[in-house]
């Protein structure tokens, strides 16, 4: 249906405004372009991710360890693209080989006459159908810790796919400006398999799964506002995608710079950077663990999910999911590599506030559009421009139009202000509304605050790198090999002050992603947990004699020199 062939335009988007489709691209055709590997781990991530060694650029780990990774992504790959939600399968814990597939035959069939299931109910029979054969392999003398089961994904990895049609682009677009592999785009579809609605029993919102105080840290709001009836309309931001998918980049990139690498990076998205931190003593100080003056952090990473996994699990609250998050995430991507997304549903609109002081029903700003005679595009389904606008804005609790008028009803004609409870009102409309809105109602929206999501947006990159996140990204290149220290610790302090003054000089999208990643960084980095892990990183580097990287030549008394000076004013 909608996804149905090679990934080609997954990695680098190129259609039309119009949203053409261009012709199926075969996985064969694919494997041979230069572009499929600009963001794909398989590349970006050689030395730990490649099948062979004679594909890996470098012994960054042992050909044993390789072999163990691979297998275990493969364990992975296999549930995610392979496995669909009515297999059982069950292996031989140590040596991986196949005892047998149960397959929920009934449920399959009822699913493909169908064409939709109840996988919560699905998961309850396979869970009650998992303690059976357990028991039934203990019987026989098969110790439990070698049974090894896995259910298959595949049916609701597709239904998430699909679920992201309109978002996938922006996430690549995201991902390609902070630095970030294809991984990055799959964490949506491994937390929640792209659902908005979803609070887990921790309280972590969104379709990627984000505790409330880092919402509010990164201003998604939940406020409330009020009908022409006088209903108070709840608005919760992180139920859309599009308000939400930065914050979880930005945290993902912070993660992987705080620990040196995006493999642990998306790993400590998960299980916390804290444990990624304990991960990396426990490798440094293990004495059975030959630390050569090769290995960087994503070694030690391949080492905690193989060799040093039964130490982690006895040892830390490192356990089998904590594990198997980094190879679900890879099988989660592996399983859209035949899919083409239909770019044709990618969602395009304008993030819209209101002057400070203004106000207007939303009837009003529908009625100004209707007059452009259905001109607008408003990228969703509905018979009429509430039903649109309701769809557009799932943040905002609408309730549904009454089928017998066309209006929108006094529940759902909601005041649209400038704030609500000191949180900024944000609603989107189509592509080209500000400025309509803006000649039949001068001064109601905000010309600053208009934020487009277009073909524009997706292609266009900044060009503002300067000195100061040369002197970051030095940084993070020293940390990725076991960089850790007090003295690094102050200099992340002075990059991220620099970074916020620099935004406040110079604000644009860039300058505050940039700001953000660098404070959070900061932030993991004054616990307990990096002190702990600092003396053991520096006594390793000094016995490996692993020096930083040389700092970028900087002629001094320049601007560049200033912002490099690391023990000085950055600005």
């Amino acid at each position: 249906m909608l996804l149905a062939r090679s990934m080609a335009q997954r990695l680098f988007p190129s259609l039309s405004d119009s949203g053409e489709s261009k012709a199926a691209v075969t996985s064969e055709q694919n494997a041979g372009m230069p572009w499929r590997h600009e963001l794909h781990p398989d590349a970006l991530f050689a030395d730990y991710l490649a099948t062979s060694s004679a594909d890996r650029a470098s012994r960054t780990i042992s050909a044993d360890m390789a072999r163990s990774f691979r297998q275990l992504l493969n364990v992975y790959e296999v549930r995610q693209s392979v496995d669909d939600n009515f297999t059982i399968r069950v292996t031989h814990s140590d040596t991986g080989e196949l005892l047998e597939i149960i397959t929920l035959e009934d449920e399959r069939r009822a699913f493909q006459s169908v064409g939709s299931a109840d996988w919560d109910a699905i998961d309850r029979k396979r869970r009650k159908l998992t303690r059976e054969l357990i028991r039934r392999y203990e019987r026989s003398g098969t110790k439990k810790a070698d049974v090894s089961v896995r259910w298959g994904r595949r049916n609701q990895l597709d239904e998430a796919h699909a679920r992201d049609l309109p978002f996938l682009e922006h996430e690549i677009s995201l991902a390609r400006r902070l630095g970030l592999s294809l991984l990055a785009t799959e964490i949506g579809t491994v937390e929640t398999f792209n659902r908005d609605d979803l609070t887990s029993r921790a309280g972590a919102r969104s379709r990627y799964q984000i505790m409330p105080d880092k919402l509010r840290r990164f201003g998604v709001s939940r406020y409330r506002l009020t009908a022409r009836s006088g209903a108070q309309i709840r608005v919760r931001e992180e139920r859309h995608p599009l308000l939400v998918m930065e914050p979880a980049m930005i945290l993902l990139r912070a993660y992987g710079n705080a620990v040196g690498h995006e493999l642990p990076g998306i790993s400590a998205y998960h299980a916390g950077p804290y444990n990624i931190f304990k991960m990396y003593r426990r490798f440094l100080t293990d004495q059975s663990v030959v630390v050569t003056p090769g290995a960087t952090v994503a070694s030690a990473f391949v080492w905690g999910l193989t060799d040093g996994y039964a130490e982690l699990r006895r040892t830390t609250s490192f356990r089998s999911y904590s594990r198997g998050y980094v190879p679900t995430v890879y099988g989660s991507l592996k399983a859209s590599e035949p899919l083409v997304p239909d770019t044709s549903r990618t969602l395009y609109a304008e993030l819209i506030q209101l002057q400070p002081g203004e106000s207007a029903y939303l009837s009003e700003l529908l009625q100004v559009l209707s007059q452009t005679g259905g001109m607008l595009d408003w990228r969703v389904p509905g018979e009429h421009a509430y039903d649109r606008f309701r769809a557009l804005n799932p943040h905002i609790d609408l309730p549904a139009r009454d089928t017998v008028s066309t209006a929108a009803p006094k529940s759902g004609d909601i005041v649209l202000v400038s704030k609500s409870a000191g949180h900024p009102v944000r609603f989107f409309l189509p592509l080209g509304s500000a400025r309509l809105v803006s000649r039949s109602m001068p001064g109601l929206i905000d010309p600053l605050s208009v934020r487009r999501f277009d073909r524009s947006a997706l292609e266009s990159m900044e060009e503002e790198y300067t000195a100061l996140d040369r002197a970051y990204e030095q940084l993070v290149g020293d940390v990725e090999r076991f960089g850790f220290t007090f003295e690094n610790r102050t200099k992340i302090q002075a990059l991220a002050a620099a970074m916020s003054r620099k935004y406040e000089e110079f604000p644009s999208d860039f300058r505050r992603r940039q700001r953000d990643v660098a404070e959070m960084h900061e932030l993991i980095w004054r616990s307990d947990h990096f002190e702990n892990l600092a003396g053991v990183a520096t006594a390793a580097r000094g016995r490996l004699r692993m020096s930083g990287h040389p700092p970028d030549e900087v002629v001094p008394g320049t601007q560049a020199a200033r912002e490099q000076d690391l023990t000085g004013n950055l600005d």
